[in-house]
């Protein structure tokens, strides 16, 4: 399926998953039907869990990953973020963990 939507869409997750596919829970949502990683962040909830999401600047999302002690460990969605290129898939950041997102 192509990609349609634009920065600054919003889109109930449960949409979201239906036409991209990937996890319907979780941070990181990795589709095996189409070639996307889908990324969630949501700052007001995630500092207090110990993620500390955010721009650095214009071009520069730094994103905590799945892990909340220790190293993280590239598995499951770590590793879909690390092998996103090199696997062909394309990282779609959305602001929001649940509901509508952006």
């Amino acid at each position: 399926m192509t990609w349609h939507l634009q920065p600054g869409n919003e889109i109930k997750r449960t949409q979201l998953h239906e036409l991209y596919g990937g996890g319907r829970q979780g941070g990181i949502a990795g589709s095996r039907s189409t070639p996307n990683v889908l990324l969630f962040t949501d700052p007001d909830s995630g500092e207090q869990h110990g993620y500390a999401d955010g721009w650095v600047d214009d071009d520069l999302f730094r994103y905590t990953g799945e892990g909340q002690r220790g190293d993280q460990e590239f598995k499951r969605g770590n590793k879909a973020i690390l092998e996103h290129r090199e696997e062909g898939k394309a990282l779609r950041l959305f602001r929001g963990s649940s509901g509508t997102v952006t």
